[in-house]
């Protein structure tokens, strides 16, 4: 997937996409993605398009060790010889793809908004 965003691809982003949570977010992001980043994003409760955008790191977790999340651990990444835990390209480049997706859908909304309140003030 690539990591790049043209103003076509909110296109692809359903009309509620903002307003998702839970079930119908991850059964969004399983659609957008693969499925392990939706693991990710329900092993640690980001369950909305809010939370999701309110996360800087969604990967930072993984930095720690803990028997909860050796299994996902494995399957997104690995450990480097420093020590250091990378999570593999793929996954990395979804992950962007969709924040650049949702960011930019959200800044729309936004602007769209700003400016119709601007309109009413006028």
């Amino acid at each position: 997937m690539a990591a790049t965003v043209s103003i076509d691809d909110n296109s692809r982003l359903p009309e509620n996409v903002l307003e998702l949570e839970g079930d119908d977010f991850y059964r969004f992001t399983k659609s957008m993605s693969d499925a392990l980043l939706t693991e990710v994003l329900k092993i640690q409760d980001i369950d909305s398009v809010l939370i999701f955008l309110q996360t800087s790191d969604i990967f930072e977790i993984f930095q720690h060790d803990s028997t909860i999340l050796r299994d996902l651990k494995s399957k997104i990444g690995f450990d480097s010889n420093d020590g250091t835990f990378q999570v593999k390209l793929d996954l990395k480049l979804q992950y962007e793809y969709l924040s650049k997706l949702l960011k930019s859908k959200s800044d729309q909304k936004y602007t769209k908004s700003s400016s119709l309140t601007s309109e009413k003030i006028d």
